[in-house]
């Protein structure tokens, strides 16, 4: 990908870049410029698969993330005002699972977003059943920590980065949606590949640029039942990160 040229001027435009995300493949951590046009789009696609779990006006979200992680948590962010509820952010990490707990605990929480592998071992050292996560009425996980709640009775949607996007498990739980205006999904020799759909600031199209994930999974291109023309992938046990 060439390197990303500043905005003129200062002109916050769609091709300005907004942040510079991180994620890691093969041990290796890559970075992305995202732009303000991906952040809007990636925003809109939380929204439309937030909103269809039920969360709506007034609800009160926690949302559980890691600095490091903001260009694909801001847009979800921005999804929740959106969608008229109220965030209540949490840090992703084995430190603060006592504090995500007694968020859970004290206030009225409409969803939980985001419940990773390392709160839920920070649960295990503090000897919190994850049992207390049945009070959200809604519940999304990263799709590491899905199959730990469900074991413990519990019932959540997963959720997973791939690079710098986010996929979203809708209602149907038929396979994860990715943010199909914002990228191109493939399957490469068993790994998800994504390619960039959205204009860099002073370049073209980033259409010729792939993104490896280092997620095994395969893209389907059967209808989903949610109605989302969203593509959907199916993620593996495995992974190649």
């Amino acid at each position: 990908m060439s390197q990303a040229a500043p905005p003129v001027e200062g002109v916050w435009s769609d091709r300005a870049i907004w942040g510079v995300g991180r994620y890691t493949v093969a041990g290796r951590t890559r970075l992305w410029p995202s732009t303000r046009a991906e952040r809007a789009s990636a925003a809109g696609h939380a929204t439309r698969h937030l909103g269809a779990l039920g969360i709506g006006q007034g609800d009160l979200v926690l949302l559980v993330s890691r600095m490091s992680e903001g260009v694909q948590a801001v847009p979800v962010e921005d999804a929740i005002a959106n969608l008229d509820a109220v965030l209540c952010p949490a840090d992703g990490t084995v430190a603060d699972s006592r504090r995500v707990t007694s968020l859970l605990r004290t206030f009225p929480l409409g969803a939980v977003l985001g419940l990773g592998p390392s709160t839920l071992e920070g649960c295990r050292q503090l000897d919190i059943p994850l049992s207390v996560f049945e009070r959200a009425p809604i519940l999304v996980a990263d799709h590491d920590a899905v199959g730990p709640l469900r074991s413990a009775g519990l019932d959540p949607f997963g959720w997973r980065f791939l690079g710098p996007c986010l996929a979203i498990e809708c209602g149907s739980r038929a396979g994860l949606h990715v943010d199909g205006d914002g990228w191109r999904v493939t399957e490469v020799g068993g790994e998800l590949v994504l390619r960039p759909r959205l204009a860099g600031p002073g370049e073209a199209i980033r259409d010729d640029d792939p993104v490896s994930t280092g997620v095994a999974g395969e893209v389907t291109s059967d209808p989903c039942w949610c109605g989302s023309r969203d593509p959907r992938v199916l993620i593996d046990s495995g992974a190649f990160a």
